[in-house]
């Protein structure tokens, strides 16, 4: 019986799981299609371990000497014509902002972000759908995402609690999530980050830098799985 169970123990194929750390910031229209394929992946890479880092854009900008694509109006009229396309075929509704400037250079996504850090320490099962409600406000549904209402909102569509809403909206102003979201930026720009999305694979004691949301093919290959494309029948999209 030993035996056996030693020859089927060997012969078994047991996955070479690679953490694969996706890095974004809720400002970065192209960091949600990417966040939401690879969360719709999870359950068919079983060689993937996905870790969400949330981030500062702006601050990966500026430590890469980048600017905003809106700085080069040429190449943000194609970006527009490019998330219609890329929504309509990944199923992610995307909705551009009516004042775009706004929300890019004014407004931005601070608080947003510091909130889901501070979620994300506390009660890292809610940062997935948190990422995703407040996704769906700002670039599905031009709404806000500064304001403690707008955060509340979304928190209570991710099914948090409001009592633990609370307690995170105030423990985002704390220098500990300050800390942590600046050490997954620098950490970032570390690994050659210039932008978001940014993906991050560590594959037999290396680091794989891969930038946007269309080489997700390459991370499957990478970590020994095959891409099949959008996988919209596993949307977890829920507006």
């Amino acid at each position: 019986m030993y035996r056996d169970y030693k020859k089927k123990f060997q012969n078994s194929v047991i996955p070479d799981v690679k953490r694969v750390n996706l890095y974004y910031d809720i400002l970065s229209p192209y960091s949600w299609l990417c966040f939401e394929i690879l969360t719709r992946y999870k359950s068919k890479w079983r060689n993937m371990d996905l870790r969400l880092k949330p981030l500062s854009q702006e601050d990966v900008l500026k430590g890469a000497g980048n600017q905003l694509p809106g700085n080069v109006p040429i190449k943000m009229q194609y970006i527009l014509q490019d998330l219609a396309r890329l929504g309509k075929y990944h199923q992610v509704p995307f909705k551009i902002p009516a004042d775009l400037k706004d929300v890019m250079y004014v407004k931005g996504s601070r608080p947003a972000m510091l909130f889901i850090t501070a979620v994300d320490m506390e009660n890292p099962e809610y940062t997935e759908e948190l990422s995703r409600q407040l996704w769906l406000r700002v670039w599905g549904k031009d709404e806000g995402i500064t304001t403690d209402d707008d955060i509340s909102q979304a928190a209570s569509k991710a099914g948090i609690s409001k009592e633990m809403v609370v307690k995170c909206l105030n423990k985002a102003k704390e220098p500990d999530v300050s800390a942590r979201f600046k050490v997954y930026t620098d950490e970032a720009l570390s690994l050659g980050a210039f932008g978001t999305p940014t993906i991050v694979i560590h594959n037999s004691g290396k680091k794989e830098m891969i930038f946007g949301s269309d080489r997700l093919d390459l991370v499957a290959n990478f970590i020994g799985e095959t891409y099949e494309g959008p996988l919209n029948d596993l949307s977890k999209i829920k507006q």
